[in-house]
């Protein structure tokens, strides 16, 4: 049954971006340590544990999903969550341009990547109620990237950034305060990006 525009307006929404899972091309970093073929299984396994742990939770689940040529392949690999395809030039434009779709029916916004095998459906809610009382939130990786990122209106703070660097949170929340927005992070958290992140998730000390 499809929610009606007035009911869709009072859910959240929680957007997965997402690579499809294809040799060689995902999880690059990690498979020079363990190989093209772990790697990919290593990230099948944590996004599908991600959709798993976050459907029927009270918000609604997307995945942005790249390359838009995969979309019939995706959808073979989960039947729950909507999918659309990521669009922009680099990912701050893609993040930008999913706020403003996802905000035209949903109340609040969550975009996190599909590297996360530790976020939990409790803290993605907990993060919701943190946007009702800040203008952004930010989840911040020990990479110095983030990890998540919330917000209920789409404000863009995603421009002139390098992304991919250890500097993207910074410049971030250098945007957010030169626009005298209210924002609030979150646990850093550890994504994982390379070998030592993996055993340390494996270890059961992520």
């Amino acid at each position: 049954m499809k929610l009606k525009e007035s009911e869709k307006l009072e859910k959240n929404a929680l957007c997965i971006f997402a690579k499809y899972p294809e040799l060689g091309k995902v999880k690059t970093r990690l498979a020079k340590d363990i190989g093209d073929e772990k790697a990919l299984k290593v990230y099948k396994s944590i996004l599908t544990d991600l959709v798993k742990d976050h459907k029927d939770n009270g918000y609604d689940l997307y995945i942005a999903f790249t390359p838009i040529e995969k979309e019939k392949d995706f959808k073979k690999l989960f039947e729950n969550p909507d999918f659309f395809p990521q669009k922009g030039k680099n990912l701050g434009k893609k993040m930008h341009n999913a706020f403003r779709f996802l905000l035209n029916n949903h109340k609040k916004v969550i975009i996190i990547g599909s590297d996360m095998p530790d976020l939990t459906s409790k803290a993605v809610k907990n993060s919701f109620k943190l946007v009702d009382r800040k203008d952004i939130i930010l989840g911040p990786s020990f990479d110095g990237g983030y990890y998540l990122i919330g917000m209920k209106k789409s404000y863009n703070i995603f421009s002139n950034i390098e992304w991919s660097t250890s500097l993207v949170l910074t410049k971030t929340l250098e945007l957010i305060k030169n626009k005298n927005l209210s924002f609030s992070l979150l646990e850093k958290k550890h994504d994982i990006d390379t070998i030592q992140e993996l055993e340390l998730y494996q270890s059961g000390d992520y």
